[in-house]
């Protein structure tokens, strides 16, 4: 601070009465005097007085003494006899003091002002200044309490950059972040979340965070929260986005409490497990193609044994039923039967060869056939079966159907699981039913359908119902092996099989085979042939 000169340092006194008054009065005063004195000096707060004319300083005691940086009492009374603008140091200028003095002789009003100030040393602190009009000496004055406030701005500033630190993590962070009210509603949120879940401040500000959540989900998390007694617990879960889409997220959430214990709301941390979700499903997809390989390969195994097991006696049949139809005493009718146990026996060969076919992927013996003439043979060994289960068999079969190459003996089997499911799936259900078969050429497609009104396939089951060793049939009653092996039968014929059906309403059961003459045929294995031929 700049040295005025050697200034006399005076104590606030007031003016005395004169001699004339009466000893009584002048003993008042005196005590009135020093009542002023002693709380002028024992108050906690810096005071010091301001001539209201000059703006200069009139008194101080010891605390503000102290405050301005002088050890003794007697050391400030140069900063006391300098202009106020002189001792008081401030960032925006010295105006800020005159300001306070202006408020109080020229609006007649306290107010509090804060401001920042620097010490005899240069140190910088904080202050907090309120001034009241007083007399001084006969002189209009103010009298400034100060306060040193530095340790409350520096807590503060302290508090503002703890609170920008974790708005930068808030807004910067990786993870979506939500924080509700007392009320479940969302009352902030970063930008993170607004990107996972497609929305915008229209969409999240006061929505009720329940909301959020697939159906049923954010019940089952508040049951968890109460058992863990608000504790923070993750779990996953699945969350609705804008659109509708659903995705799954792992969800942290810690219940946010007041001074007194009383919940003030929730803030969650959510991060979106979608495609690891995605990724873990593929793994197990993988360990359960592992696993059936091992089984196909088990299969195979066993089918090479039945096959062997069942071709010597089936062989012996033929051979025994050929010997008998060759006899000329038979009547047309035994000798009909005779050769209807030939061929159930020659298509019983056929099937232990297909599924050799099927775990050993053979290529099929195709000839030109007629579709309908195979589900004409099937339902001709079949129409006894049907009429005892009670199931109504209709037909609407094209005339001008083409043929098409295909094996016969693999169609047999395809139509022959198709209507035989169709026939269990109705009597277990009503002991009886009814089942239309149609065939239609449909562009350069030949199209067979098989419609029931048997109780229907669920929805969940339609794009598993062709996998092998799918099966809804109790054990004992199937193998999961029947439409497993249809459709890979249909997709040797460069064909497709699909299901098609409503719980409650049937099902229908469409196969679609190329049409494939015999020259596009020859011409197709003369070119793989040359192929492989160059390949090799």
């Amino acid at each position: 601070m700049a040295d005025k000169g050697n200034l006399t340092w005076r104590k606030p006194r007031p003016t005395t009465s004169t001699a004339s008054r009466g000893q009584s009065v002048e003993e008042a005063l005196r005590q009135s005097e020093e009542n002023w004195r002693i709380l002028f000096e024992s108050t906690l707060d810096s005071l010091v007085i301001v001539d209201a004319r000059t703006k200069r300083g009139m008194g101080c005691n010891e605390n503000y003494a102290r405050l301005c940086g002088f050890e003794r009492l007697e050391d400030a009374e140069i900063a006391v006899k300098l202009s106020a603008f002189d001792f008081i140091h401030v960032d925006e200028g010295n105006g800020v003091l005159k300001t306070v003095v202006e408020d109080v002789f020229g609006k007649d009003v306290r107010r509090i002002r804060e401001f920042c100030t620097l010490t005899k040393g240069g140190c910088e602190i904080w202050i907090s200044t309120l001034a009241t009009r007083i007399e001084y000496c006969g002189t209009p004055a103010a009298l400034i309490s100060v306060r040193d406030i530095t340790e409350r701005k520096r807590a503060e500033a302290q508090l503002r950059a703890v609170q920008e630190n974790y708005r930068t993590v808030f807004e910067n962070s990786a993870v979506a972040i939500t924080v509700t009210d007392a009320k479940e509603r969302i009352v902030s949120w970063n930008k993170f979340a607004e990107g996972l879940l497609g929305m915008d401040k229209h969409d999240l500000h006061m929505k009720p965070v329940r909301s959020l959540y697939h159906k049923g989900e954010w019940k089952r998390i508040r049951a968890q929260n109460v058992r863990r007694k608000g504790m923070q617990h993750c779990l996953e879960t699945r969350i609705v986005k804008k659109g509708g889409e659903v995705i799954d997220v792992n969800l942290s959430i810690s219940v946010l409490k007041g001074p007194d214990g009383e919940i003030t709301g929730s803030i969650g941390i959510i991060t979106d497990i979608t495609e690891r979700r995605k990724a873990e499903e593929g793994r197990l997809k993988v360990q359960e193609q592992l696993h059936l390989i091992g089984r196909m390969a088990a299969v195979g195994q066993l089918a090479a044994g039945v096959a062997h097991e069942l071709n010597n006696p089936l062989a012996a049949v033929q051979g025994y039923a050929q010997l008998m139809s060759a006899r000329e005493d038979l009547d047309e009718s035994l000798r009909s039967d005779i050769q209807t146990i030939y061929n159930e026996a020659k298509r019983a060969c056929k099937v232990t060869a297909n599924l050799l076919s099927f775990s050993r992927r053979h290529s099929p013996e195709k000839r030109p056939i007629s579709m309908n003439d195979v589900i004409d043979g099937i339902l001709e060994l079949h129409a006894y079966h049907m009429r005892v289960s009670n199931i109504e068999v209709s037909t609407d079969l094209s005339p001008d159907l083409p043929l098409t190459m295909a094996d016969f003996h693999q169609m047999q089997q395809v139509f022959t699981n198709l209507v035989t499911n169709a026939e269990q799936a109705m009597t277990e259900v009503s002991g009886r039913g009814s089942l239309t078969i149609r065939s239609r050429k449909a562009g350069d497609v030949i199209q067979v359908t098989f419609e029931d009104n048997g109780p229907g396939i669920p929805e969940k089951n339609l794009k598993t119902i062709f996998d092998p060793f799918f099966t809804t049939k109790e054990v004992g009653k199937g193998t999961g092996l029947g439409l497993g092996i249809c459709f890979e039968i249909v997709k040797d014929h460069a064909g497709r099989l699909y299901a098609e059906s409503e719980p409650g309403k049937g099902a229908r059961f469409v196969m679609e085979l190329p049409i494939v003459s015999e020259d596009e045929m020859a011409g197709k294995q003369a070119g793989s042939t040359e192929a492989q031929q160059a390949q090799a």
